[in-house]
């Protein structure tokens, strides 16, 4: 049965359709694995209805493309799953831990289940942050891009021939690599043979490679960068300090500066307090 022919089986043509409508997955083969590069349903309604629709498509694009990853694991072909999931995994993967819930979305449930026991637990390692609040100075985040690997060993110090010659040597995030608010998540692949180069999708524009694009940039245009930067840095904080400044005494509508006062008389009006003019 060929990949097609497993979803096949499992969705029908209009459901296919459906889930492969939004373009948020771009599958190449390179010989020597089948790359995924996803971008996965993110719920953006508040409205019940709407959003419950919006949950049950990530839960079936998912579930599609786990059809496609299993049957080529069967088959015996390496798959490397690249992208923006949408998906946090466990509290770890979020700033804000105590607003997770588990049980209750089974978007993470099934992520954790793909994953596997343990799940990654570096801390703040965060891909993503808000750049309405300059959130990425402080790295008030979240960790929801991947890359997710099977086929290919694990090998720190290279390919061996017990290993086979393709291996994973490392992988990490580039959280100081600016221009988006996500952030890299890279894996380094040592060892043979070369991958079949893919070409850029029909209709692409442009197409810069990633070796081209993660490479250090120009002296110029790192100082520029890093100007950029400050600059950003120094808004951020100018606009946090105009935030917390404290606020003057009112006026009175003859312009006149009030102050606090304390009175001390009988009645209901005893010991009160009240801005009033001097």
């Amino acid at each position: 049965m060929a990949p097609h022919e497993e979803l096949a089986a499992r969705f029908s043509v209009e459901e296919l359709q459906e889930l492969d409508a939004e373009g948020r997955a771009v599958v190449t083969d390179h010989g020597a694995f089948v790359l995924f590069n996803l971008y996965g349903p993110a719920i953006t309604t508040s409205e019940s209805e709407a959003a419950a629709a919006r949950f049950d498509f990530k839960l079936r694009f998912y579930a599609a493309l786990q059809a496609r990853w299993d049957e080529l694991a069967r088959r015996g072909r390496a798959v490397i799953v690249v992208g923006d999931l949408n998906i946090c995994a466990a509290p770890l993967d979020t700033c804000e831990p105590k607003s997770f819930a588990l049980e209750s979305r089974a978007d993470r449930l099934w992520l954790r289940q793909l994953l596997g026991f343990p799940t990654p637990q570096r801390a703040a390692a965060y891909t993503v942050w808000s750049t309405a609040t300059a959130a990425r100075i402080n790295n008030h985040g979240q960790r929801i891009d991947y890359t997710l690997v099977a086929g290919l060993p694990v090998a720190p110090n290279g390919p061996s021939a017990s290993l086979g010659p393709l291996a994973v040597a490392a992988a990490d995030i580039s959280p100081d690599r600016d221009g988006s608010d996500h952030c890299p998540v890279w894996v380094d692949l040592a060892g043979g043979p070369v991958p079949v180069a893919a070409s850029a999708p029909p209709g692409a524009l442009r197409h810069v490679t990633l070796r081209n694009w993660l490479s250090a940039p120009a002296a110029a245009e790192a100082a520029a960068a890093e100007a950029q930067r400050r600059a950003a840095l120094s808004e951020a904080k100018s606009a946090w300090s105009r935030i917390h400044t404290k606020m003057g005494a009112p006026r009175c509508r003859h312009g006149e500066q009030a102050a606090l006062k304390r009175t001390n008389k009988s009645g209901d009006n005893k010991v009160t307090r009240g801005a009033v003019p001097l």
